[in-house]
C-alpha cells in the first residue's frame, strides 16, 4: 500500500508540473501553434512518466515525435489499430504484430487513448527492441528415462537451467508502468475535456460574430439601397428642393428610429405599439390625439422597416391634411389577429372634411402597394369625409419573428414540356423583396430601356411567371425574407435566361456550388452600374 502510494503520487506530481509548465496540450484547427509550443517545452518531460526509449503525441493526424520511434506512416497504422479497439491503454513487447514496416528498431509499446472524439488525441510510448537472455528452470530438452515399459523425466535433470535468448521483443512493462499509465490517462482526459470546451466554445464565439458582421453588413447594404430608392422616390413627387429636405428628413429619421429599435433588440424583433408611438409622439398635442389598442406583436427584423415607411406615410398625411392637423382631431389604431391573419385598424375623426386626392404621390404608393407587394396582404384606403379609415391585412407568418434558412441547396428539375418560347418583347424580371427598391427599379430600367419590368418579392410568384412567359434578362436579390434566389437562379440558368446577383452579403454565398455562376453587384446598386447592364443588354 505505502509502495502503491509513493507511486501514485510521484506520477500525479510529473503529470501536474507537464500540465503546468504547458498549458498547450490540446491543439485544435484556431491554434494550432500551440502543439508546437507544447512539445518543444514539455515532451522530454514524458520521459519522466514511463521509461522509455521515444514518445508521440498524435492529434488529429498531426503528430510529433521525440526519441526513437517507428516512421510517421507507421505510427499512424497503429493508432488507427489501437483506437478501433476498446481499452483506452494497450501495452505490447513486440508491435510487429499491429504493423511490420517502418517500425525500425522499436518493439515495445503503452498506447494511450486521451480522446475519442474529434480531435483524436493518442500519446505513445515507445520502447527499443533488446537483446537479452531469459533463465528457465528446466530444459525443453529434457532426458527421458525408458522403465520396464514406461518412460518418466530423469529427476536430477528435470529443473536443469535452460538460458532462452530473445533479440525481438522489448523488455516487459511493469506493474507499476501500467498503474502509472492509468493515473497519468485519467488526469491527461480530464485537462483535455476542460480546454476542448474551452477551445470549442471559442469557436462558436467567433463563428458568431463572423455571421453578426455579415448580418450587419447585409442590413447596412439594404438599407443604403431603401434610402437611395427613397430619395429618388422623393424627389419625384415634391415640388420644392425645401419640400423635398423636409419629407426625406422625416422618411430616414422614421428608418433610423426603427434600426435603432433593432439594434436594441438585438435584431431580434420590435414591437408594434413602440413602432406606432414613437412614430405619433412628436403629433400629440394634447395627450389625447391618438389611442393604441391590441394585444402585443413582435414583428421580425427584416419586416419592421417598410412596416414603419407605411404608418410614417399615414402619419405624415394626417398631420399634413388629417385629424393630426387640428388638436381636436382623433386618432384610433387597433389590430386583431385569427390564425392567420393581423388585421390593422387604422381611424381618423373630428378632422378636417377628407376628400380622395386626385394625385397618387410616394406615399400613397408604399401604403396601397407596399404590404401587398412583400407580404401578400392588403392595404385599403377609404376617403371618409369624416376621416380617412385604412385597413391592412397582413399574413402572420410573413411578419412575426422567423429563422430565415441561408443558402438552401434544392436542386430544380425541368419538366420535359418546359420550352423557351419565342422571345417577341424585352422582358426583365426583377426579383427583390424590398418593395421600395423594386419599384425605383422597375422605373429606372423601364425609363432607361424600351421594357416591361416584372418585378416579384419572393420564388413562389418569381416561378410562377417564368413558367408562363419568357425573360430576356433577371435581376435576382440573394437573400429574401425567408428564402433566397437559389431556385430562380437555377431556373434561369436552365432557360439560358442572363441574370445577375444582387446583395448586400458580398459573394461568399457563391461557396455554395448549387449557385448557378453570374455576376454579382453589391447593394447598393448605383444607376451608372445599372445603366452599363442596360446599354450592353440593349446592345
Amino acid at each position: 500500500m505505502v509502495l502503491e502510494h509513493q507511486t501514485r503520487s510521484k506520477a500525479q506530481k510529473t503529470i501536474k508540473d507537464i500540465l503546468e509548465n504547458g498549458n498547450e496540450l490540446v491543439a485544435i484547427n484556431s491554434n494550432s501553434f500551440k502543439l508546437d509550443k507544447f512539445w518543444d517545452s514539455q515532451a522530454e518531460n514524458l520521459f519522466k512518466l514511463i521509461p522509455c526509449d521515444g514518445v508521440a503525441y498524435v492529434i488529429d493526424k498531426e503528430i510529433k515525435t521525440l526519441g526513437d520511434c517507428p516512421e510517421l506512416f507507421a505510427i499512424t497504422t497503429i493508432v488507427e489499430k489501437v483506437n478501433a479497439k476498446a481499452d483506452e491503454i494497450q501495452h505490447y513487447t513486440n508491435i510487429s504484430e499491429l504493423v511490420s514496416e517502418g517500425i525500425k528498431n522499436t518493439r515495445g509499446l503503452i498506447s494511450m487513448q486521451l480522446n475519442s472524439q474529434f480531435p483524436e488525441i493518442n500519446l505513445l510510448f515507445f520502447r527499443d527492441k533488446i537483446s537479452k537472455k531469459i533463465q528457465w528452470a528446466g530444459s525443453p530438452k529434457k532426458e527421458l528415462v525408458f522403465e520396464k515399459e514406461k518412460v518418466r523425466l530423469h529427476p536430477r535433470s528435470s529443473f536443469n537451467e535452460y538460458i532462452e535468448s530473445n533479440s525481438e521483443d522489448s523488455d516487459v512493462w511493469t506493474t507499476q508502468d501500467l498503474f502509472v499509465a492509468k493515473n497519468a490517462l485519467d488526469t491527461f482526459k480530464k485537462y483535455i475535456a476542460l480546454e476542448i470546451d474551452k477551445e470549442n466554445k471559442a469557436v462558436s464565439e467567433n463563428e458568431r460574430l463572423k455571421i453578426l458582421v455579415k448580418e450587419l453588413n447585409h442590413r447596412v447594404r439594404n438599407i443604403l439601397a431603401l434610402v437611395k430608392s427613397v430619395s429618388k422616390q422623393t424627389a419625384n413627387t415634391e415640388k420644392s428642393i425645401e419640400s423635398y429636405v423636409i419629407a426625406l428628413e422625416k422618411r430616414i429619421t422614421a428608418l433610423a428610429d426603427v434600426n435603432n429599435m433593432l439594434t436594441e433588440s438585438s435584431f431580434g424583433s420590435v414591437d408594434l405599439t413602440n413602432i406606432l408611438e414613437k412614430e405619433l409622439a412628436p403629433f400629440d398635442h394634447s395627450g389625447k390625439n391618438y389611442e393604441i389598442k391590441g394585444e402585443t406583436v413582435e414583428l421580425s427584423s427584416s419586416v419592421a422597416p417598410i412596416i414603419v415607411l407605411v404608418f410614417h406615410e399615414l402619419t405624415t398625411n394626417s398631420a399634413k391634411y388629417g385629424c393630426l392637423s387640428t388638436h381636436s382631431g382623433k386618432l384610433t389604431i387597433s389590430w386583431q389577429s385569427n390564425k392567420n391573419d393581423l388585421f390593422i385598424f387604422w381611424k381618423e375623426e373630428n378632422g378636417p372634411k377628407v376628400e380622395e386626392p386626385d394625385r397618387k404621390g410616394f406615399g400613397r404608393t408604399i401604403i396601397e402597394n407596399a404590404i401587398g407587394y412583400e407580404f401578400g396582404g392588403s392595404s385599403l384606403m377609404n376617403f371618409k369625409e369624416s376621416g380617412l379609415e385604412v385597413t391592412i391585412q397582413i399574413p402572420l407568418d410573413a411578419i412575426l419573428r422567423e429563422k430565415t434558412e441561408m443558402f438552401a441547396t434544392e436542386q430544380i428539375k425541368l419538366k420535359d414540356d418546359e420550352k423557351s418560347a419565342e422571345i417577341k418583347d424585352l422582358n426583365i424580371l426583377v426579383l427583390e423583396d424590398d418593395f421600395i427598391i423594386a419599384n425605383q427599379f422597375k422605373e429606372l430600367i423601364e425609363n432607361r430601356i424600351p421594357s416591361v419590368v416584372n418585378i416579384f418579392s419572393n420564388q413562389k410568384a418569381a416561378l410562377n411567371s417564368l413558367r408562363n412567359k419568357t425573360y430576356d434578362f433577371a435581376f435576382l436579390d440573394v437573400n429574401l425574407k425567408k428564402e433566397t434566389s437559389l431556385k430562380v437562379a437555377q431556373i434561369c440558368k436552365s432557360k439560358s435566361i442572363p441574370f445577375h446577383y444582387l446583395t448586400g452579403y458580398g459573394d461568399t454565398f457563391l461557396q455554395n456550388k448549387s449557385f448557378p455562376d453570374a455576376p454579382v453587384f453589391i447593394k447598393p446598386l448605383s444607376d451608372e452600374q445599372l445603366f452599363k447592364i442596360l446599354d450592353k443588354l440593349t446592345n
